[in-house]
């Protein structure tokens, strides 16, 4: 019999046989027992893990989890997100905000001290008549908002205003309890100028919130990207390290070819036919 390779785990674990728990399982199990009274599985819950997935496996005669039930459609949560079908056409598409925030929404269940929103436009500080935030309700944002309660927050800015189809990707991350601001560019650009003022703010606001504390800003100084599709995944990649590793000048400073960085979208999304191979 030929195998696929497993799906990745949402929460970056990746258990044998499967990321589902032993309980889903059992529940998946029953609803086959139900409609096929003729084939059950049995002793349920006396089969280990790894025993039950096999089982299941085998009734429903492939181990694409996704096909055994609508349970198992409906049960995504516990996996990464599904390299998208247009990939397989252009393994280096641009990623689109849809992209980004289901590879961040990883991180911020497994690290609930450190805090996304979204993809912002560059035009995501302008408010409305009202007041309110027109475009992201980044432009709410303050840095003791924050602090009291996340460690650290991740953002990734499209230099196209909200109206434009985008144009290239950056980076920002905050250390929220050490007082340090890092921004990062694949093509090693100074942040536009809305950035720069939120920058600006966030400095002012932290060194209030952390007693005068001075917090140092980072800009990246080494140009990574010389392509022109693979600035989304350069993104992730820093937040990533920022948040696992922290060290700012690690990542930034020495270059990242785009041939090594295309490869990690097998990272951040589930490559189950190994298109990143």
């Amino acid at each position: 019999m030929k195998f696929t390779r497993r799906r990745k785990c949402s929460d970056f674990t990746n258990p044998k046989p499967t990321c589902y728990t032993k309980g889903q399982l059992i529940e998946f199990a029953n609803d086959w027992n139900k409609q096929n009274k003729d084939n059950k599985i049995k002793n349920i819950r006396s089969l280990n893990k790894t025993k039950l997935w096999s089982e299941l496996r085998k009734r429903h005669k492939t181990e694409h989890e996704d096909r055994w039930t609508k349970k198992t459609r409906k049960s995504n949560s516990r996996f990464a997100p599904k390299v998208p079908n247009e990939w397989n056409k252009n393994p280096n598409s641009w990623l689109s905000d849809d992209d980004i925030s289901q590879a961040m929404v990883r991180y911020k269940k497994k690290f609930p001290k450190f805090h996304f929103l979204e993809p912002a436009p560059i035009d995501f500080d302008v408010k409305d008549y009202s007041g309110r935030c027109a475009y992201s309700n980044l432009c709410n944002y303050t840095y003791p908002g924050l602090a009291k309660k996340y460690n650290s927050f991740g953002a990734i800015f499209n230099t196209d205003p909200h109206d434009k189809s985008g144009q290239h990707w950056i980076a920002l991350y905050v250390d929220l309890k050490n007082g340090e601001i890092s921004y990062f560019d694949s093509v090693s650009d100074p942040p536009p100028k809305e950035v720069k003022k939120l920058i600006e703010r966030f400095k002012r606001e932290g060194e209030i919130h952390l007693k005068d504390k001075t917090i140092s800003v980072n800009y990246n100084k080494t140009r990574h990207q010389l392509g022109n599709t693979e600035c989304g995944v350069y993104c992730l990649a820093f937040i990533h390290h920022m948040i696992i590793n922290g060290d700012f000048d690690a990542f930034a400073q020495e270059r990242v070819p785009d041939n090594k960085i295309v490869k990690l979208r097998s990272y951040f999304f589930d490559d189950v036919t190994g298109l990143y191979d």
